[in-house]
């Protein structure tokens, strides 16, 4: 991107004005198909030089992990295989060659090839909105808008362009808050998906949710970054290695790359992490807790002192709005009936069907014996009611679902943060139980409109006015764009 001007997205490894400069030339295959530079296998090594050159995230480009390897080919035979690594400079650096057989390979523990899918669906869930198609591709994890588009998932149209003009104009801050997503490179943000992107209820997907909904509103997003009050950087990373150092490489990036950050020194930039303890993690990153950190995690007291506040949003799940769906619109029919007969008589099959007095499944890890884990409550729970009539507490259930809709009671323990269980609750109609703690749960704060099935159900976001830099203003649009995931789910 220009700085300070939206332009036409480049196709994966292409650059220039005019999308005419290849990157990555070493990279390419003879028919002129590119990998990503952080495909799961070993790369040319001039190809490695090139995507680092490029901007890619050198921690994810190590392959195999502990030990990266790049070929180099031979006039004949099989390439030559070299250790490579990064100077002090940052630049690349090849080592001595390296022999690499069939009996080297357990030692070196070369990814294998199944995560190469896994990486594929990671990257089809960065383009936002599916590029808003037909209007653009998705290539690599980023989208290819067609001429008359560009932006994040394609979402302006080339005659909604950047205005000229200062974002301190008056009359501008005087309308309502606009916001900015960030547009980047794919061979920037690119990274290898790990196994909770791989999570079948997509829990950690959260933050494509929230920034695709965020793209659909046109009352709040700007393609005008000069005018900006807020800067979204969309691009989440989950549990991974090299967490820390993926959110470093973004913000030396965007600070390097485009003069926003360094106007305010990152504190009017929005970050999001859905790991576990991201929250936290996010805190201790400088630059990055400058500014607005979204997550579903934040532990301790001192997360009330913060300035800016963090937004904890509800982790998204895959089929919670369809068990809301199977429950929900008869008892909405049944129990709002003003017939005391019928409302007894749905209560009485309501009570008739929760056999289970408590319920919990779940990663007990009772070998914990000073309850790091959970804060000691899982532990808990299985020691003192294992064992109970009407207690059904267990690492793992076949009837999971079935559970739910015949449980009184729900147990919502944190585990490494606040989850799958309190929403899975409440979308099967159990009634969650919460533990006290000094996590932040989502759906808390002065901001809560927690609901089921409707569209007043709001993700609460717990933030203090600070008017100067718009904190407050972006907590309802949060609650505006990101339902609950129960009724969220499209």
């Amino acid at each position: 991107m220009t700085k300070g001007k939206a332009c036409r997205r480049c196709e994966y490894g292409w650059t220039g004005p005019r999308c005419t400069v290849d990157a990555l030339p070493a990279c390419r295959a003879r028919d002129g198909s590119v990998d990503s530079c952080v495909v799961r296998k070993v790369l040319d090594c001039e190809c490695v030089r090139q995507c680092l050159a490029a901007g890619a995230f050198p921690l994810h480009m190590r392959e195999p992990f502990q030990a990266p390897l790049c070929t180099v080919p031979a006039p004949s035979g099989p390439p030559s295989f070299y250790g490579w690594s990064l100077n002090a400079a940052g630049g690349f650096t090849a080592g001595a060659a390296t022999a690499v057989g069939k009996s080297s390979r357990p030692r070196l523990q070369f990814s294998p090839a199944r995560q190469r899918q896994h990486d594929v669906d990671y990257e089809g869930s960065m383009c936002f909105n599916n590029c808003s198609f037909p209007r653009g591709a998705c290539l690599r994890g980023g989208c290819a808008c067609k001429p008359r588009y560009h932006g994040a998932g394609c979402a302006f149209p080339k005659d909604h362009l950047p205005r000229d003009g200062l974002a301190q104009d008056a009359a501008f801050f005087g309308s309502s808050l606009r916001v900015y997503v960030y547009d980047l490179p794919p061979v920037v943000t690119g990274r290898r998906s790990w196994a909770s992107d791989w999570d079948r209820q997509q829990l950690f997907w959260t933050a494509q949710r929230f920034v695709s909904a965020l793209l659909a509103d046109r009352a709040t997003l700007t393609a005008d970054p000069e005018g900006a009050h807020l800067y979204v950087v969309p691009y989440a990373a989950t549990n991974m290695e090299g967490l820390t150092q993926y959110y470093e490489h973004l913000r030396d990036y965007i600070s390097a790359e485009q003069p926003f950050f360094r106007r305010r020194g990152g504190k009017d930039h929005v970050w999001l992490c859905s790991a576990d303890h991201g929250g936290d993690i996010m805190q201790g990153i400088r630059g990055v807790r400058s500014g607005i950190v979204l997550a579903h995690y934040f532990k301790g007291v001192y997360v009330a002192r913060l300035a800016p506040q963090p937004v904890v949003l509800a982790p998204y799940l895959l089929g919670a709005t369809d068990a809301a769906r199977e429950i929900y619109p008869s008892w909405a029919r049944d129990l709002s009936s003003s017939s005391p007969e019928r409302f007894a008589e749905a209560s009485g099959r309501e009570d008739a069907r929760r056999t289970t007095t408590f319920f919990f499944a779940g990663n007990l890890l009772l070998a914990d014996k000073v309850g790091t884990y959970s804060e000691g409550v899982r532990q808990a729970l299985w020691h003192h009611h294992h064992n109970r009539s009407g207690f059904k507490v267990v690492s793992q259930s076949a009837t999971y679902k079935s559970d739910y809709l015949t449980s009184q009671f729900c147990a919502a323990p944190l585990g490494e943060g606040w989850g799958i269980r309190l929403t899975w609750a409440i979308a099967h109609g159990c009634i969650p139980v919460l533990f006290a703690s000094e996590v932040r749960r989502f759906w808390s704060g002065p901001h809560t409109r927690a609901g089921v099935g409707g569209p007043e159900g709001r993700v609460s976001s717990g933030l203090h006015p600070v008017p100067e830099l718009f904190y407050d203003e972006f907590s309802v649009v949060v609650e505006k764009v990101y339902a609950t995931p129960i009724d969220s789910e499209r």
